[in-house]
């Protein structure tokens, strides 16, 4: 699912405009955003947890053989809720 369609579901199951869907799904998204780049977890039942990581650095080999050092670097970590988990598995 996109975004548009995201909107238009909404704007059909809410029976409000297109163009405040949208505005519903930026406002959504920018404080997901805004609480992940705080490092706070964000947790959307049933949906899952999102949580903001620091991947520590490493030494990696590329194809041609040399090596590199790959600096600490800001992740994402998702993890689905037992309910998606369910429901993605029964079907």
């Amino acid at each position: 699912m996109t975004k548009t369609e995201l909107v238009q579901e909404l704007a059909r199951e809410l029976e409000i405009s297109r163009d405040s869907a949208i505005q519903v799904v930026d406002t959504m998204v920018g404080c997901i955003i805004s609480a992940l780049e705080k490092g706070e977890a964000v947790k959307l039942s049933p949906l899952g947890v999102f949580t903001p990581i620091i991947r520590k650095a490493s030494h990696r080999k590329t194809p041609q053989g040399a090596h590199i050092q790959v600096p600490p670097r800001r992740a994402i970590r998702y993890r689905p809720g037992i309910s998606l988990r369910t429901i993605l598995h029964s079907t």
